[in-house]
């Protein structure tokens, strides 16, 4: 798992950018993927710049794929 201040967010690509202690991460996701906001399920349209997230991830040909993101 991923911790990281949501820095950069493109809905039109459902893409985002997390900063972390090691750098910037770029993650895609799907409509599909799960996101939560404490006990509640969100959505990719939930995401906010400035706060900060955790995403479990998977590597998908060099791209990062979002599988769970916590807001």
């Amino acid at each position: 798992m991923q911790q990281g201040i949501v820095s950069t967010i493109d809905s039109a690509t459902m893409t985002f950018v997390c900063r972390g202690e090691t750098g910037d991460r770029f993650y895609w996701v799907s409509r599909s993927k799960r996101f939560r906001t404490g006990r509640s399920n969100a959505s990719f349209f939930d995401l906010r710049t400035g706060p900060p997230a955790e995403v479990i991830s998977h590597d998908s040909g060099g791209v990062e794929l979002a599988d769970l993101v916590v807001l």
